[in-house]
């Protein structure tokens, strides 16, 4: 791989950023100055150096839109502005030209934008997601930045050590989806994936004093000190950044006998139930099917692969961890 040369990098921003003062709206301006730098500053130089200039200041001027003058849908507003902002969508031709189609870029391609608060794991989830879905990916950036707003208009950009709210922007340029209901499926899937890490992330302190005041309660079901000190070693391991929690539910024996979810008790992903299967598909209908232990099982610890379901942004299998309390007659 060939360096890249600062000063040619520094350049054509300059050349850039003089087509866009020409270009923008001038009750823009002073915005697009202030949001094109960082967002240049996250695109890769096949994009910001290879493409035409007008080109790259055309993307720019497309990303400065999304972020700044499109509403969220209703259902896309999370906690207020920004929201989980996504749209999916095909550029015509004639905008397809305008941002580099036919110049490097392939002139039919599919459009994921997303405009969310920051959050750990946006980008790898996102990325993760598309290579489950067997979409090729052509360009994608993830500029983060602090936005400030004024009766929720933005008014002023930022870097991200300056003062406002910490937001981040991905832009992801796929192989053409034809279908508009595949399309529309994508979206869906795009912000249900977003929503179950932002509540993984937002509940992650809580979950974990969850699981550490469950520790507590653990009982040997044979009354084994050395069975019950190796269950709560494990799960102390599992606290040292060794575990990542998507989400954490408790069940109780109903009336019937049966496990019962008890939903007060939801966090992180198991606290909106409509992203289970759309973000988790099978996942707890196959916790489910093996709460029960059977008859020669006297585990504290179950730890188990979800096999035959998964998560539609993990590459990996996904792993479920019941602890299991159990009661002084072994019950």
């Amino acid at each position: 791989m060939v360096p890249e040369d600062p000063q040619q990098r520094a350049a054509r921003l300059a050349e850039v950023m003089e087509m866009l003062r020409r270009e923008a709206p001038a009750e823009d301006q002073e915005l697009v100055q202030s949001f094109a730098p960082l967002v240049f500053e996250s695109m890769p130089p096949p994009i910001a150096l290879e493409l035409p200039p007008s080109a790259v200041a055309t993307r720019l001027l497309s990303h400065f839109r999304f972020v700044v003058r499109e509403m969220p849908p209703s259902h896309q507003l999370y906690r207020g502005l920004p929201g989980i902002h996504v749209a999916v969508w095909n550029p015509g031709d004639e905008r397809a030209r305008s941002i580099g189609g036919g110049s490097g870029l392939p002139l039919d391609t599919t459009i994921v934008q997303t405009h969310t608060p920051d959050r750990p794991f946006i980008f790898d989830s996102l990325k993760n997601y598309f290579q489950r879905s067997g979409v090729r990916v052509y360009s994608a950036i993830h500029p983060m930045f602090t936005v400030r707003r004024q009766w929720e208009r933005i008014v002023s950009f930022g870097g991200l050590n300056e003062e406002g709210s910490r937001e981040s922007y991905t832009f992801f340029q796929l192989e053409a989806l034809e279908s508009k209901d595949r399309r529309r499926r994508m979206e869906h899937e795009v912000f249900s994936l977003l929503k179950a890490v932002f509540l993984a992330v937002d509940d992650f302190a809580d979950m974990r004093r969850t699981c550490r005041d469950l520790v507590a309660q653990l009982r040997s079901p044979r009354g084994d000190d050395g069975q019950l000190a190796s269950a709560r070693a494990f799960v102390d391991w599992l606290f040292d950044d060794n575990y990542i929690f998507m989400g954490t539910v408790s069940y109780r024996v109903g009336p019937d006998g049966r496990f019962q979810r008890v939903d007060e008790t939801a966090k992180g992903a198991f606290a909106d139930p409509t992203l289970l299967p759309i973000v988790f598909p099978g996942v707890a209908e196959h916790i489910e099917t093996h709460l029960r232990p059977r008859a020669d099982d006297d585990r504290i610890v179950d730890l188990d692969f979800s096999t035959g379901a998964g998560a539609i942004y993990h590459l990996d299998p996904i792993e479920d961890l019941a602890l299991r309390e159990w009661d002084e007659e072994g019950r």
